[in-house]
This record gives C-alpha cells, sequence and structure tokens, in this order.
C-alpha cells in the first residue's frame, strides 16, 4: 500500500489509499487526483463526505459513489473545505464532496467512492469505502398465511394472502416444492378480509399459484413472503404435506404375472392404500399378496 498526499495536524487531513497488485507496492502516477473519504454515518441514511482534487487544476472535480458495487450517485467536489486550502493554498479551498445515499435495505453493504481523474493520471482513485450493517427488525417482516393447498384437475392448487408491513404494495411469494423452487407469484388479488384487518394496507395482497402435478407419492409444498424493507427474513406463510395418488392399475395383472411372492407384494402395497386389493392378489385378507409364489 502506498498513501498518496500527507497526513496533517495528527490525522485531520488524509490523502486516500492506492492499493498495489501482485504483493508488491505499485507506484501511482503522480498526476491522479488525491483526497479521502474523512466523513461516513449511517443513522437511518447512508451519508459520506470527504475531499479530493487533481494536481493538474484547481477547478472542482467529479466523484462517484458506489454502494454494493452500483453506481449510486454523481456529485462535483466543490464544498468548502479551509483544511484542504490551509495544505494545497494553490488549489484552493472549494474541493469538498458529500452524498446522502439514503436508507438502505437490512444486512450488509458497503459504500465505496471514486475521484474522476480529469489530467493524464492513469486512474480514478478510490477515495474509500466503508462497510456497513443495517440491523433488521422482526417487527417489519411481512405476516400472511397458506389458506388453502389442493389437487384439482389443472394441478396442484395454493391459496393464501401476505403484506409487508413497510408497504401498500403487493408482495412477491415464493413457492417451492420439495424444498425446490417451483414458482414466484404476486400477492396483488383481491382481499377485501384483508383490507378490512389492515385498512392502511387496501385489499391487493392475496395470491393463488397453480403448479403441475408431481409424481404418485408423499410431497410437501411451502411459500414464502418476499421482505422488501427493513424486516429480517422471508417468512414462511406455510408448508402442507400432502400425497399423490398412482393412477388406478385395474385388475389386468394376478398373480401369475410375477416371479416372486415378494414382487408381487411391493406391487399389492403401491396400490392397496388407494385402490384396495383391486388385483384381488390377497385371498384370505390377511395382508399378503400372492402367498403359494417362492
Amino acid at each position: 500500500m502506498r498513501k498518496v498526499g500527507s497526513l496533517i495536524a495528527g490525522g485531520a487531513l488524509v490523502a486516500g489509499i492506492v492499493a498495489g497488485t501482485g504483493g508488491a507496492a505499485q507506484a501511482a502516477s503522480p498526476l491522479n487526483p488525491v483526497g479521502n473519504m474523512d466523513g461516513f454515518s449511517y443513522d437511518g441514511r447512508l451519508v459520506v463526505s470527504g475531499w479530493t482534487f487533481d494536481p493538474e487544476t484547481a477547478a472542482s472535480i467529479d466523484v462517484h459513489a458506489y454502494v454494493d458495487g452500483q453506481l449510486a450517485a454523481v456529485a462535483t467536489a466543490n464544498g468548502s473545505r479551509p483544511d484542504v486550502a490551509g495544505v494545497y493554498p494553490s488549489y484552493g479551498p472549494s474541493h469538498g464532496w458529500s452524498f446522502d445515499l439514503g436508507k438502505r435495505s437490512a444486512g450488509v453493504h458497503q459504500v465505496c467512492v471514486y475521484a474522476i481523474n480529469v489530467g493524464g493520471g492513469d486512474t480514478n482513485p478510490v477515495l474509500g469505502c466503508r462497510t456497513f450493517t443495517v440491523a433488521g427488525n422482526p417487527a417489519l417482516n411481512p405476516v400472511g398465511n397458506v389458506e388453502l393447498v389442493a389437487l384439482i384437475a389443472e394441478g396442484l392448487f395454493m391459496q393464501g394472502w401476505t403484506l409487508d408491513p413497510e408497504t401498500p404494495a403487493s408482495i412477491d411469494v415464493h413457492v417451492y416444492l420439495d424444498g425446490r423452487l417451483a414458482t414466484v407469484t404476486t400477492a396483488d388479488r383481491s382481499r377485501p378480509d384483508v383490507a378490512d384487518v389492515y385498512p392502511a394496507y387496501g385489499a391487493a395482497h392475496g395470491f393463488s399459484a397453480v403448479l403441475p402435478t408431481p409424481g404418485a407419492g408423499v410431497h410437501s409444498v411451502c411459500a414464502f413472503a418476499i421482505n422488501v424493507g427493513d424486516g429480517t427474513t422471508n417468512p414462511q406463510l406455510g408448508c402442507r404435506q400432502f400425497t399423490v395418488a398412482p393412477a388406478n392399475p385395474g385388475d389386468d395383472v394376478d398373480c401369475n404375472d410375477f416371479a416372486t411372492q415378494r414382487a408381487a407384494q411391493e406391487w399389492f402395497n403401491r396400490y392397496y392404500p388407494y385402490y384396495g386389493d383391486v388385483a384381488r392378489l390377497d385371498g384370505n385378507n390377511d395382508g399378503r399378496a400372492c402367498e403359494s409364489l417362492p
């Protein structure tokens, strides 16, 4: 790492840091902008500030702010910084910058600010980065419920409602079948009963989804509300376990179609819970199919 500029008055004014690569210190161009992020706060809104100038001009230069790797704002470093002028008198004081980058969602974030080179420098140097965490509030998690899961002719039907307490807008719902995302829907169907309980949020908070019918066997389906504010999680709205029956095999088989009693028993056990002894393999009703087979 190589410091550009100087440390003044016990840390009051520190130029930005230029990172080297490949493990060795890299010489930065003396024509690159210098400066620093010397102000940072998050108290419901993200605010960062600092100073910068390009050594090839006394004019104010632009700075770009990135949050979580995305360009968030552009400004000109033209705020009054007499302390900068005190160290660099030939450049004057008009080199301060500040960004109000607004509210951020719960979680870990990073803000970085870059000075934009205007002359013969070789980069737009980073003036500083800060990583910060916005604490979530469980009271702001979405609420709601899965009310109905049913197998219908069109497939597996699910119905319910949800809303996020931080917005009256409809939010997304993710539906998982057997632990895998099956569909994404928006809870925007009219639910006057929800509006009666939560009048400030309106009625557009119902959701429904139809999934393809899964194969025969026991399955589970779960729905999750997708948090859009400062909650701490995407809460589960409900899960249901259900069984899909195999197709009725009819009575087209008999004991002669099986080589062993075990094979007949497996066939019997697969269909008996749904259709009884449809192929009449258990002649004495003791639960054992084709007992004459080896």
